[in-house]
């Protein structure tokens, strides 16, 4: 018997979103009323001709990770004829921010990893704004001399800055008391870097999306 709810947990457990395809999705748009959700979602995000700030909420467990790696799915291999779309997703407090104690540079540090990484492993796009470049060098000498940044990608050097702050209060404050005078430039590197992503893929063959713009 304990094994059995063992293995019932186990195919239930709500930290382990479903993959697009996986056979125990069970389809709720009849509980939840809204009809396909994904549909609706992909259709505005294909449609829309301004940028799109969508809030997906609910209770623990209750889909939302499984939805939106649906969604994911459904852009990147999309019906014929319609076009595919660069998707970065990625769950910030699993690698980048510890969200009992979280900044606005923070979460701007985990789009610029998470995006300058997609595009360097998916479609070999290497970025390297400059500003953003030497300002992620200067802080090295906040994180110690065991911190060793030769021959990292700038997102790898990031991910470096954004562990730091999650696991050392000291060199969380440093960076942070380094961060908040520079916030503007890296709103600035952050929106370069989301345009020429969009140029570049463009080009790669990806439609054309609006991607928000930070403030």
């Amino acid at each position: 018997m304990a094994q059995d709810i063992a293995r019932l947990y186990q195919q239930c457990d709500p930290a382990r979103p479903l993959q697009p395809g996986d056979a125990r999705y069970i389809p709720l748009e009849g509980v939840r009323g809204e009809g396909d959700l994904i549909a609706q979602l992909t259709n505005a995000l294909r449609w829309s001709d301004v940028p799109l700030q969508v809030l997906f909420a609910g209770h623990r467990g209750g889909g939302k990770s499984t939805e939106l790696l649906r969604l994911q799915h459904t852009l990147i291999h999309p019906p014929e004829g319609e076009a595919r779309y660069f998707v970065v997703y990625f769950e910030a407090d699993s690698e980048d921010v510890d969200v009992n104690d979280v900044d606005f540079p923070d979460l701007l540090f985990a789009v610029i990893r998470q995006v300058g990484k997609a595009l360097r492993e998916r479609v070999h796009e290497d970025r390297h704004p400059s500003w953003l470049s030497r300002f992620v060098d200067d802080l090295k000498r906040l994180l110690g001399s065991e911190v060793d940044f030769e021959k990292l990608q700038l997102d790898a050097k990031i991910a470096k800055i954004t562990a730091t702050i999650k696991s050392s209060p000291d060199a969380r404050i440093a960076i942070r008391k380094a961060l908040e005078p520079n916030v503007s430039n890296l709103i600035t590197a952050a929106n370069d870097l989301l345009d020429d992503a969009v140029t570049r893929l463009k080009i790669k063959g990806y439609g054309e999306n609006y991607p928000e713009q930070w403030h």
